[in-house]
């Protein structure tokens, strides 16, 4: 199973930002009970055959410092880059094992 999100290179402060999640069974069986969790998307997806790919998208909010600071305190900033850590994917292989892979986290740079 291989797992990867992409999104944009650059934004601003304050910007909705789609990011793309994207797994691939690599492998010669089909896995099960594949599930994609972060800490702002979850998907249950089901059943994968060998060299199926699924895709999925998600609008991530880049706050503002202002609305940082809110939660926060005054001295709260955005950090930047912006980072976006990576996502899990959890499957079942054909022999009733569980598995879990995590993608690539992002950076982001804010203009």
């Amino acid at each position: 199973m291989v797992a990867a999100q992409s999104g944009p290179t650059t934004a601003k402060k304050g910007d909705n930002v789609t990011i793309t999640y994207k797994i691939t069974n690599n492998g010669n069986e089909q896995v099960a009970n594949v599930k994609i969790s972060s800490q702002d998307f979850e998907q249950t997806v089901g059943t994968l055959n060998p060299g199926e790919t699924r895709t999925f998208t998600h609008q991530i909010h880049i706050p503002t410092d202002k609305e940082v600071q809110e939660d926060f305190g005054a001295n709260a900033t955005v950090s930047n880059p912006f980072y976006i850590g990576g996502f899990s994917v959890s499957f079942t292989d054909t022999s009733g094992a569980k598995h879990s892979v995590l993608s690539n986290s992002l950076n982001i740079n804010l203009s």
